[in-house]
């Protein structure tokens, strides 16, 4: 169902061609569909512990790098669905960028600056 999820990602994106201005321009639907991608490789990783942590750093940064009003966030709390709370269960919550969320918005981005830098 993920990979159907984002095959109906890039479809819409595609039917949007036109559509390179505002918010959901084609460089904002570029890095989502990136980020989604990375989403589902980290999540499916059957790897030693390097590979695991270099996939979601590499999903961090995708996710740093999408810009849209609405995102998603994947959370990465563990021990919610692992009785040896070992692993991170796969979960996402969305995120507004919006001005009801200005100063929290404005906090997360320059933690991501800091992280980036």
């Amino acid at each position: 169902r993920f990979d159907e999820w984002i095959m109906r990602c890039k479809a819409a994106a595609e039917s949007m061609a036109d559509e390179n201005r505002g918010p959901w321009d084609a460089a904002a639907r570029e890095t989502y569909i990136a980020f989604i991608e990375q989403y589902r490789a980290s999540t499916a990783l059957d790897d030693g512990p390097q590979a695991l942590e270099a996939a979601w750093t590499l999903l961090d940064y995708k996710w740093m790098d999408t810009a849209m009003p609405l995102q998603l966030v994947h959370d990465i709390e563990d021990g919610y669905g692992d009785p040896l709370s070992v692993k991170a269960t796969p979960d996402m919550s969305l995120r507004f960028l919006d001005e009801t969320y200005a100063e929290a918005n404005a906090t997360i981005k320059e933690i991501q600056r800091h992280l980036e830098a």
